[in-house]
């Protein structure tokens, strides 16, 4: 089992995570405001910027494929 410790890990902003989501702002900002989108934020408050890891992304889709309902 490789370690993620030992693997560079993609970081996403979000308009990079929408064209690979190929989704939409709004819709894209409320999964994140929903907490059902994998994310991670830089900052506080206001000011926080919203950032994915590409591989926690794939891993939420392949999840959703198995339950299309969870969103």
């Amino acid at each position: 089992m490789t370690s993620l410790c030992n693997e560079k890990r993609i970081r996403l902003d979000p308009k990079e995570t929408m064209e690979y989501l190929k989704i939409s702002y709004p819709t894209l900002m409320r999964l994140v405001r929903g907490n059902q989108v994998p994310h991670f934020r830089i900052g506080k408050g206001r000011n926080a910027r919203v950032f994915f890891f590409q591989d926690s992304l794939d891993k939420w889709m392949q999840n959703l494929e198995k339950q299309p309902e969870a969103i």
